[in-house]
């Protein structure tokens, strides 16, 4: 309660139970103006402390958000490149593993050819291996079957001897 009821030497029960007591309406009438403005200038300072705060705070916001993505695109970027170069080394032997194979195979074809080289009848008979057989064309593999005055014909390294059996020993 506010009173500005304008008696300067007179006192009322509304000036004793009133919060402030003015002279006259008009002072009355600027104590309560006053007081709105003030008010309205601390409402404005914490309206602006809000709205400074809530722009720091978005600014905060979105310098952590552009950390943030720009670390997802980092992340992403370096997965891709990972994997991009993965793929490149397996493309790179994938192209070289049918040759690798062929080559291995080759060479394992090459090793078989050379054993069968050595175990050809030629080969042996230019070391010094022969091959008899009977008239009838078998290879003789056991003296017993051979008789006496069997033909048999020996081919060697540069040619074949025949021959007429005379007898045999077996061997014990």
């Amino acid at each position: 309660v506010l009173t500005g009821i304008g008696h300067e030497t007179d006192r009322t029960i509304a000036d004793e139970v009133s919060f402030a007591e003015f002279k006259t309406p008009t002072a009355c009438a600027k104590f309560v103006v006053d007081r709105v403005e003030a008010f309205v200038e601390r409402l404005d300072e914490a309206w602006q402390r809000v709205a400074t705060q809530s722009t720091q705070m978005l600014t905060l916001v979105a310098a952590r958000l552009d950390n943030v993505a720009q670390r997802v695109r980092t992340g992403v970027l370096a997965a891709l490149q990972h994997s991009s170069e993965r793929l490149a080394v397996n493309a790179n032997r994938l192209q070289k593993a049918p040759a690798a194979c062929f080559a291995a195979s080759a060479s394992l074809l090459d090793d078989i050819a050379d054993r069968l080289r050595l175990l050809d009848p030629v080969h042996l008979m230019k070391r010094g291996w022969s091959i008899t057989r009977l008239s009838d064309g078998r290879v003789v593999r056991d003296v017993r079957q051979v008789k006496k005055n069997d033909s048999l014909t020996t081919r060697v390294a540069n040619g074949t001897v025949t021959s007429t059996v005379g007898e045999t020993k077996p061997t014990t």
